[in-house]
């Protein structure tokens, strides 16, 4: 039998033993918690080390790419540029083919059109975009127009040579055959009695004779050759007879003889030459008008003056230009591409004046309302007779000075 006392001793030693366990389990529960979740964080602290390790480690790389960064946007700048410029290369490239295409189909056809085919008031057009004026593809696209012009010329002249040789060869022939035919009509008209019936129709014979020759003359000398005819010298009225002696209507010119200027002499060089330009200035006068033609011998400083004044409807501003233009141009014939007929009296005018240095002028108006045409034919052109003495001599130069 356990004394009392003695056991609730051993009661609270075994109640103290018993609470002293459990809280002793669960300090050491929480002591295993606490070992667990600090196990965890080195765990976790573990993951980070690595991670930081690792990124450690990759660091160099990072920064060798960092580094890189101005090198690879200095290329992205470069490819921008590329870019560009083969978009710039691109629009270039259709606009030198639009050029192209334009040269092809637009001044091409306008060249040949203006220079080939002789169409008036064709104009050649330029470059599309202005700013191929002064870049080397419209240089290239300027020469080759230029090289187009330069074969059409050529081959227009040679083959106007060649035409106008052969003109000159036929025509001077027929000129030739003509002139026998005049001279053979002269010597029958000079055997005739007086008050044959036939004189009449040979002077009518003759006179179509005369203008067939002049008709022949005027193409000869916008052939390039010379009036065909030698003459002696030839006072101003005997000019002017034969002159108005070649057109169609000669009773319609009148001409007032004055021995001061009618009787001067015209070198003899010239005096055919000064007959077919005058010729030319009566027959134009004489087609464009139903009255009188009146014609004058005027003396000036520099020479002598033939005067012209029809009463017809005269030029206008644009007329006047255009013939002042083809008198001032002195040209052979391009048969290639042969003007209006109409207009050849002006070129042959211009012709005879280069040639042999005297001028016609057809700018004035008449005191009739129609064209003032002025032939002037300078000192150095005048003669003095075929039978001059030295004495008669000084007295002709003497008259043709200024007064």
């Amino acid at each position: 039998m356990i004394d009392p006392p003695l056991a609730i001793t051993l009661l609270v030693c075994l109640l103290a033993t018993a609470i002293g366990f459990v809280l002793l389990t669960r300090a050491l529960r929480k002591r295993t918690a606490a070992v667990a979740a600090a196990q965890a964080e080195l765990a976790a602290a573990g993951q980070e080390i690595a991670t930081l390790r690792r990124q450690c480690a990759e660091f160099p790389s990072v920064q060798r790419q960092a580094a890189r960064v101005p090198e690879l946007e200095a290329r992205a700048a470069q490819v921008d540029e590329v870019g560009g410029k083969a978009e710039w290369a691109n629009g270039w490239l259709e606009a030198t083919c639009d050029e192209i295409e334009h040269l092809a189909t637009k001044r091409l056809p306008a060249l040949v059109n203006a220079e080939a085919r002789g169409h008036r008031g064709v104009v050649v057009p330029g470059p599309l975009a202005d700013d191929f004026q002064d870049l080397p593809v419209e240089k290239h696209h300027q020469a080759v127009l230029d090289l187009c012009r330069e074969a059409v010329a050529i081959t227009r002249e040679r083959i106007g040579g060649s035409a106008r040789s052969a003109l000159r060869e036929v025509l001077g022939e027929a000129q030739t055959y003509m002139v026998r035919c005049q001279n053979e009509i002269l010597e029958t008209i000079e055997r005739a009695p007086e008050g044959a019936e036939q004189l009449q129709w040979l002077f009518d014979f003759d006179h179509l004779v005369t203008r067939a020759v002049h008709a022949v003359q005027r193409v000869l000398i916008l052939s390039g050759s010379w009036p065909g005819v030698q003459r002696d010298d030839c006072t101003m009225s005997d000019v002017i007879s034969s002159a108005r002696g070649r057109i169609e209507a000669p009773a319609r010119v009148v001409y007032t003889h004055e021995a001061t200027t009618g009787e001067a002499w015209v070198e003899g060089r010239v005096v055919e030459a000064v007959t077919v330009a005058l010729t030319e200035l009566l027959a134009n006068a004489s087609a464009y008008t139903q009255g009188k033609v009146d014609v004058q011998v005027q003396q000036v400083q520099t020479g002598y003056c033939i005067v012209v004044d029809d009463s017809g409807l005269g030029m206008n501003h644009y007329q006047r230009e255009a013939a002042a233009k083809v008198l001032d141009r002195h040209e052979i014939l391009d048969v290639t591409s042969l003007p209006n007929a109409l207009s050849l009296g002006f070129m042959v005018i211009s012709r005879l004046a280069g040639d042999y240095g005297f001028q016609v002028d057809v700018s004035g108006t008449s005191a009739f309302g129609g064209v003032r045409a002025v032939l002037r034919i300078p000192r150095e052109l005048l003669g003095q007779g075929p039978a001059a003495t030295e004495e008669e001599s000084v007295q002709q130069r003497a008259a043709a000075s200024p007064v």
